[in-house]
């Protein structure tokens, strides 16, 4: 396996991470930490996400010592209410949380580099010269500061064929 980014198309990259999800919300499974470190590109090309619920598993019955604990990368990638959630008491993830997940890490994809900072909503974000008007347009419902108007992955998939 190679890291997300090697020698494929991007916006196949991003078609098929929203078919991975698509298949996991459609199986009632939330990922719960989607962001370019836990995507995979095997030696046909298609891309594998990893780290199903793994991280929400272990963030849920890890108790942290007073002191400073390190942030992990996907923090950036994640929705308002999911990094909010994380300074409290441990929340249940949602598809929504998931969705803005992607939305935010499809748009590092076509854009080539990692989010620099907190995504609070769309406006902090610079559309790509070469975003295609469809992806651009569904990327901002995903990052919808309201969960509930963020669309579902099935309706993503049928914007972005």
């Amino acid at each position: 396996m190679r890291l997300l980014g090697a020698r494929i198309n991007h916006y196949s990259q991003v078609f098929q991470l929203a078919q991975a999800v698509n298949h996991l919300h459609k199986h009632a499974i939330i990922h719960g930490n989607i962001y370019p470190g836990n995507i995979l590109i095997n030696q046909n090309d298609e891309v594998v996400l990893t780290d199903t619920s793994v991280y929400l598993a272990t963030v849920q019955y890890i108790e942290y010592p007073s002191g400073n604990v390190r942030v992990p990368a996907s923090a950036r990638y994640k929705s308002p209410e999911d990094r909010q959630a994380e300074h409290q008491y441990m929340e249940e993830s949602t598809y929504a949380m998931d969705v803005f997940a992607f939305a935010s890490t499809a748009y590092a994809i076509i854009n080539g580099e990692a989010l620099n900072r907190y995504l609070m909503d769309h406006r902090t974000l610079s559309r790509p010269v070469m975003m295609r008007d469809e992806l651009w347009l569904i990327l901002q419902k995903c990052w919808s500061p309201d969960p509930i108007s963020r669309p579902c992955m099935n309706q993503i998939l049928s914007s972005i064929i």
